[in-house]
């Protein structure tokens, strides 16, 4: 992809008020490919990092025009998630995409998520992964069946798009 191609989606996240959200824990070697991809499309990244004991934290001191929170310990990602979805209220975001930190997702997916916003504005979008592939464990497979009914904070496995209400509870 060009970069003059993914300047025009950096600008539509701009013009639509969306953030990118990656939680992490312990992901210190997809962390900084992760953070690569997405700074191809979008300006204004939170990564929460959820208390890892590995080289995440040195890999983030590489990003400094990401906002970082940090859970000094593991918290789990529902509070991660929640925590990186509050500090883009907070600022003002109208949108958040999320996208794990692992690498099972891709940063070159967020056009999708952008123009089903424009033709569904202040809709929630829920993007599965493809379970088929070579590099989805069992776990993940399972974490998919059971997670999701349960709560949007356990969304595991998945990268959510979502319209932050200024009614919104527990945010």
């Amino acid at each position: 992809m060009s970069t003059n191609t993914t300047s025009v989606w950096r600008k539509k996240l701009k013009e639509l008020e969306i953030v990118v959200v990656i939680p992490t824990y312990n992901n210190g070697k997809t962390l900084a490919a992760v953070i690569e991809e997405v700074c191809r499309y979008a300006d204004d990244i939170i990564v929460v990092n959820d208390g890892s004991t590995d080289d995440t934290a040195n890999i983030l001191e590489q990003y400094p025009a990401i906002r970082t929170i940090t859970h000094p310990v593991n918290k789990g990602k529902g509070t991660a998630l929640k925590h990186g979805l509050s500090q883009a209220k907070k600022e003002g975001f109208r949108y958040a995409i999320t996208i794990d930190s692992d690498g099972q997702h891709f940063a070159s997916d967020i056009p999708c998520f952008i123009e089903a916003i424009e033709k569904e504005p202040d809709t929630l979008l829920v993007g599965a992964r493809n379970l088929a592939s070579d590099n989805i464990t069992f776990s993940s497979c399972i974490s998919v069946c059971l997670k999701l009914p349960q709560s949007i904070y356990c969304l595991s496995a998945v990268r959510v798009v979502i319209r932050f209400l200024l009614s919104a509870e527990g945010l």
